[in-house]
This record gives C-alpha cells, structure tokens and sequence, in this order.
C-alpha cells in the first residue's frame, strides 16, 4: 500500500488582518496573503504552504511547517491568538491501494500548544492537490 497524496499550509484569516504587519513581525513572506475589504465582506488572509511534494505524507507537510515558525513561535503567537487560524490539510482518501491517514502523538501535541485548528480537506480523486486551496 501506499502512502496518501497530502498537502498542508498554515493559515490565518480576520476581519482586521494585516498580512503586511504578520509577514514584517515575523520575517516570513506569505505564501498567498491579501488585505481584508470589508465593502466585500472578504477577511484579510495570511498564508504559507508546505513546500514539500503531494506524494510526502502529511506529517512531513506539517513538520514542514512548524520548522518555518520554530524560530518565531512567541511572535507568532499574537496573532494566532487574535485571528483565525488553521492547519488547513488537504489528503487523498484511503482506499484498498491507499494507506489511512495516521499522525504521531508528538505532532499533535505541536499543534495542540499552538492552540491552531487542524482542518482535514479529504479528497476522492487522483488529480493533483489544487493550488488554490484557500481558506478565508
């Protein structure tokens, strides 16, 4: 059996986001980030993405990420508390060919003290994972 294709990103999304002032705070370019326009009732985004391939298992997609904000958790952490913000993972659903999703108590516990949603996204086709996997 093999592995699910996944993909991971961290996002942050709020009324009064500013992408700018997250991306400066924490010497990270955003990945995707827009401005919030409330005449649109859009929120601000601030996005990064795991840089890893789909065919990587998700926990290696988060890793990913929590190596990127090791550095700058405690500055990280203002705006995690004051927004939106979530783990948002994108995975192939298991079949006969395909392994179930299993994350180790020790990634979990990562994510837990961030205080950061994990959203499963599970998907039934092959296609590659969409780039315009956007939360908002």
């Amino acid at each position: 059996m093999r592995k699910p294709k996944s993909w991971a990103a961290l996002i942050l999304t709020g009324k009064d986001l500013d992408p700018d002032q997250i991306s400066k705070s924490l010497n990270i370019e955003a990945d995707y980030s827009h401005h919030p326009n409330p005449e649109e009732e859009i929120d601000g985004q601030w996005q990064i993405n795991s840089q890893l391939d789909e065919e990587v298992d998700l926990e290696q997609h988060l890793w990913e990420l929590l190596k990127r904000i090791a550095g700058v958790r405690k500055e990280l952490k203002p705006f995690l508390d004051a927004h939106q913000s979530s783990f948002y993972c994108s995975v192939e659903y298991a079949d006969l060919n395909v392994e179930g999703l299993r994350l180790e108590s020790r990634t979990l516990m990562l994510l837990g003290s961030l205080g950061v949603k994990l959203v499963l996204h599970p998907w039934k086709t092959r296609d590659v994972v969409s780039e315009e996997l956007i939360v908002s």
